[in-house]
């Protein structure tokens, strides 16, 4: 919600990354001060499992570097138009064990059934369509 409103008030543009939109005065329409917003669920939850997944146990969400302690990687995408498939926004920056939780710029998650490599080259393979 918070890019979507972003992206609406900026021409279109995606914002260059997460910070930005967190650190944007527009955004107490979106996640706010909810930094742990950006933190996976089932890793609040357990969290062990982020620990052995990531090897990057934190406690939260850092608001003063969200990119880094997100639990998501966030795509810049230059342009959602004419892109040969859907784009990924954001993505979980490690797989669970069924594959990654993704979310779309029309704001859908979906779950996608691959593995590291595998989802590493469906990102290369449209690297043309991010920053």
């Amino acid at each position: 919600m918070s890019i979507q409103t972003y992206q609406a008030e900026h021409d279109g543009q995606m914002p260059p990354d997460l910070q930005t939109v967190y650190d944007w005065p527009g955004n107490e329409r979106g996640f706010g001060a909810a930094a742990d917003l950006l933190s996976c669920p089932r890793l609040r939850r357990n969290p062990y499992t982020l620990f052995v997944t990531t090897k990057l146990h934190r406690e939260a969400v850092d608001p003063e570097n969200i990119d880094e302690t997100s639990s998501y990687h966030y795509g810049w995408i230059k342009s959602t138009e004419n892109p040969t498939v859907p784009l990924p926004l954001l993505w979980d920056k490690s797989p669970h064990r069924y594959g990654y939780n993704v979310l779309y710029p029309d704001g859908h998650v979906e779950t996608i059934a691959a593995d590291a490599d595998e989802f590493e080259a469906f990102l290369e393979e449209n690297a043309e369509y991010y920053h």
